[in-house]
């Protein structure tokens, strides 16, 4: 819901409902656009940080158009909570990589270790 904080809904309430629409439009069709352009080039690519995106670029068409603005305060929050959110699920996986490491870390037990990480391309060394 904190999404829908980023548009000027107060001025879309007071405009027509066409002119909703076209926002609305407008935002779908860049997102789609744009993952599609992504999807045939190769390029990873996020879903929601083009959604928001394009809410954001949207929003800023709407301004120059019929006034309000983008809530900017509100774009910095998700805008740091999308930047948080990799780094919190690399460090997971790290803990839970780690975790795993120190089960299989006996020297009986590296040929299990090297099983289990071979997906990773990590090997234990026996020395």
């Amino acid at each position: 819901m904190g999404i829908l904080k980023l548009v000027p809904l107060n001025e879309i309430m007071a405009q027509p409902i066409a002119s909703g629409a076209c926002l609305v439009l407008a935002v779908l069709v860049s997102a789609t656009f744009w993952n599609l352009g992504t999807w045939y080039l190769g390029i990873p690519c996020s879903s929601s940080h083009t959604t928001i995106g394009s809410m954001i670029g949207a929003s800023i068409g709407f301004t120059y158009y019929y006034g309000g603005g983008v809530n900017w305060s509100k774009a910095g929050e998700i805008g740091l909570f999308l930047l948080m959110s990799p780094l919190f699920g690399f460090g997971v996986a790290m803990l839970n990589c780690g975790k795993k490491f120190m089960k299989y870390s006996g020297r009986r037990r590296i040929a299990a270790a090297n099983k289990g990480f071979a997906l990773g391309g990590l090997k234990c060394k026996t020395q």
